[in-house]
């Protein structure tokens, strides 16, 4: 019994902290994340070229480096 005022509280507290929120933020935040999903698209098609040009300049140095190798 002695617990249960302090455990009112603590519930009452945290339901009013859930419920603060605006409405206004809700619209803005599902824009967000819809330009957020449209961002992360247009990066990931950008830098999957990036990388295989990465991955092709990486494999032509290692072999030109066997190439001067074995020719040494």
């Amino acid at each position: 019994m002695r617990y249960r005022p302090l455990f009112l509280f603590a519930l009452t507290a945290v339901l009013l902290a859930a419920c603060s929120g605006d409405s206004d933020n809700d619209k803005k935040s599902a824009a967000e994340k819809i330009t957020s999903q449209v961002a992360e698209k247009a990066v990931q098609q950008i830098q999957a070229p990036l990388d295989k040009a990465r991955k092709s300049a990486a494999a032509t140095e290692e072999h030109n480096q066997r190439v001067k190798d074995s020719s040494n």
